[in-house]
Formats: C-alpha cells, structure tokens, sequence
C-alpha cells in the first residue's frame, strides 16, 4: 500500500514510523519465542535499532501508537531488581503463539492508518501525542478485567478408604516365585547376544563415549545444540525484511543481534562458529559467509523452515 502525500511533514517520517513497527515486531517474536515474560521497553527499542540502523525513541513508539493505537500494550514494570521503567508488551487480542502470523497483517494496518491520519490532519505540523503515562492509564482502563472461574468440586482429592490403603501396599505374593533362567530365555532377553558378546559391545560403547567426552567433541555438540535456536532468529530477521531475493547483513551486527536475542548466554565467538556451522549445513545457496575489505558479511537467501529443519537434525 502507498503512503499518501501530506501538505507539511514528510514521507519519509511515516516511511520511518512502518521500518520501526515492522523492526520492533521481529523483536518481540524474538523474544516470545525464548521467554515466557514480558520485555523491557528499552531493550526492545535498542534490539530493533540495530535492524534499522537508527535509533529508535519512545517519542517514535508513541507516535507509532498515536496512529495505531492497538499496535502494543506498555506496562509499569513491577519486577524486583530490575531498573527497567516499562515493559512493552502485546495487545490482549492477540496471543503470543500467532504473532508470528500476524505481522504482515500489522504493517498493512499500519499503513492504512497512517493515510487515515494524513487525511484527517492535513494541517498538523507533525504527530502529537499525550505522555506515555496518559497512554498506559488509558489502555488499562480500556483493558477487560480477568474473570476468575470457580474451582470445580471435582478437582478435590478423592478421599480413599483405610482398608484400601491397607490392601494396596500389600505386596502380591507372585512377585517372589521363583522363575528359572534358561539360555536361550537369557539370550532373547538381550537381544540375542551371548555373554561375551554383550562385554565386547559394552567395551565398543565406552571406548566410544570415551571419544565424545574429549573437550572437542563436547564442543562440537555444544554448537550444534545452537543451530536451531540461532537459525530460527535469523530467518525471523530475514523474514522481516522487505522481500527480495537475497539480502546481506554485516556479521558483527548480526551477531550482535543474536547475542541480544537468545534465551541463555553466549559468546560471541560461539555464535560465529554456530553461523558458520549453519553456512556448512544448509549450503551457500540458503546461508552464504563473504569476506572482503576486511569486513565479513553474511548473505542470507531464500530459506524454507520446514526443509531446512532436516538438513539440521
């Protein structure tokens, strides 16, 4: 959809306002996909700078819900040894798991509001909008209160006689028959190996738990253990990017962005060797790692999630 043009403020202010929403919502998937709690504003805005490459303020997130007043919900933050002032959050309406989905959607509606703004204030010099404190007492006053149901009678325990207590921690005499043994009864037990077969395959099995107990190996499965998690974040960045066939990022950004994003910490230096694992799995048609000049790039192109699910497994 096309922004209209306005009598005074310039496009590129409104062209601004969708690049910060569509960057803010990668963010918050992002982040509802590692956490079940809800993000600090400004960590939020920071993340999402890094995908724009300007900063983002909270004058840019309030004028963002000037025009699109249900984009997201702001909060206090209550959370104990925590020095963050707000917490940005999603709308009620819409859950967590589907958000994913949603985002195309946002920006189309972003976009229809802007020119729904642009024609009804064609006089206006820029976007005015109340004090973030005005906004979250509004939206908590327009939030529906949570309705708690009664607990059923029937989640209370069930009350169990004595005598059945009694009967069922009696032991049933059958489990002490005594049962013979015989070799090919032993055999079938263990998969049909002998004795002396069953001490080789345990030798085999230690010798071999031996070779992945060394630093490298341990290692090597600590970084696969990363590929999923660090490849999901990369297609959500790319994902939400305009669509074109290829689309290249610097890797020290990238990474960084990925630092910010995962769930438990990690280095640097180990996400790098998760990126270039990744690169050697999918192959350079899906994740392509170019150097020159001096500056290291990663050029990411058409990924499909489910196939490129099985080439990591």
């Amino acid at each position: 959809m096309k922004i209209e043009e306005h009598p005074i403020i310039r496009k590129e202010v409104f062209q601004d306002l969708v690049k910060f929403l569509t960057a803010i919502d990668t963010n918050l998937n992002l982040h509802y996909s590692n956490h079940t709690i809800d993000p600090s504003l400004n960590k939020i805005l920071d993340s999402a700078a890094r995908l724009t490459g300007r900063r983002i303020t909270n004058k840019d997130l309030l004028c963002i819900l000037q025009v699109y007043p249900n984009a997201y919900a702001i909060k206090h933050n209550n959370k104990v040894n925590d020095h963050s002032e707000y917490l940005l959050t999603l709308p009620e309406n819409i859950p967590v798991n589907t958000f994913n989905q949603c985002i195309p959607l946002r920006k189309e509606e972003l976009l229809n509001n802007i020119n729904t703004w642009i024609s009804r204030n064609r006089n206006s010099s820029e976007i005015t909008h109340p004090p973030i404190g005005q906004i979250i007492r509004k939206q908590k006053q327009a939030s529906p209160s949570r309705i708690h149901k009664p607990q059923s009678n029937s989640s209370s325990p069930t009350k169990i006689s004595k005598s059945a207590l009694m009967n069922g921690l009696k032991n049933d005499s059958s489990k002490f028959v005594f049962r013979s043994k015989d070799e090919n009864s032993e055999k079938e037990k263990n998969n049909g190996l002998s004795l002396l077969e069953r001490i080789r395959l345990k030798e085999k099995l230690k010798n071999e738990q031996k070779m992945k107990d060394t630093p490298e190996m341990k290692y090597h499965t600590y970084i696969q253990s990363k590929l999923v998690p660090i490849y999901d974040i990369i297609f959500h960045i790319h994902r939400s990017q305009d669509k074109q066939q290829y689309k290249s990022y610097p890797l020290s950004k990238l990474v960084s962005i990925i630092e910010d994003s995962l769930d438990y910490p990690t280095s640097q230096d180990e996400i790098k060797d998760t990126v270039y694992l990744l690169e050697k799995k999918l192959g350079t048609e899906k994740i392509e790692i170019l150097s020159r000049g001096g500056v290291t790039a990663i050029k990411v192109i058409k990924l499909d999630r489910n196939k490129d699910m099985m080439a990591l497994k």
